[in-house]
């Protein structure tokens, strides 16, 4: 394709064959694929769908999907894929524990309209998976981490989703 259009040509059609569920994912494929032909690294497709211009609204982008599938397939080529390659990328942008304050904001916010949270839950999932597994934090651990912000009113749902995230994965409460 990339032989008869040129790449915004391409980007409209796919955004176009993206709107219809019968095309959808073929269109989300091929995407994906010209971007991984193009070299499209993590930064520059941040960049590219202006994720980087969100700020704490980033969450609640409709092109964030899109951003996740691809890192996350990117990720399969690896010779040794990262479980937490999102989080990573997402702690490269952001201080250690604003991805967490942010999730958690968009995810209760989004409950409240009836949205759709599917993304936001299971990224934030996978970083409480990582804070207990590879970081070793628990739920004090955690309380000391989001101190360091003390007047962002977000610290108390992050310590209480953790708290409750830490004792459904069978840690003890007693750290």
């Amino acid at each position: 394709m990339k032989k008869y259009y040129d790449g915004d040509i391409l980007e409209k059609m796919f955004a176009e064959a993206k709107k219809s569920a019968t095309t959808r994912s073929m269109a989300s494929n091929l995407e994906e694929e010209m971007w991984r032909s193009q070299g499209k690294m993590a930064d520059n497709l941040f960049k590219f769908l202006k994720l980087d211009e969100k700020g704490d609204d980033l969450f609640e982008s409709p092109v964030l999907g899109t951003w996740v599938s691809y890192i996350n397939r990117l990720n399969t080529y690896e010779k040794r894929p990262d479980e937490f390659v999102v989080i990573n990328e997402l702690e490269k942008r952001f201080d250690y524990v604003d991805p967490a304050r942010m999730l958690g904001n968009t995810e209760h916010q989004a409950g409240m309209r009836g949205d759709n949270v599917e993304i936001v839950a299971s990224l934030r999932k996978l970083q409480f998976k990582q804070w207990m597994t590879e970081k070793r934090l628990d739920p004090k651990r955690v309380g000391k981490l989001v101190i360091q912000s003390p007047d962002d009113p977000r610290n108390n749902r992050v310590i209480l989703d953790f708290y409750d995230f830490y004792k459904a994965n069978g840690r003890s409460l007693f750290y």
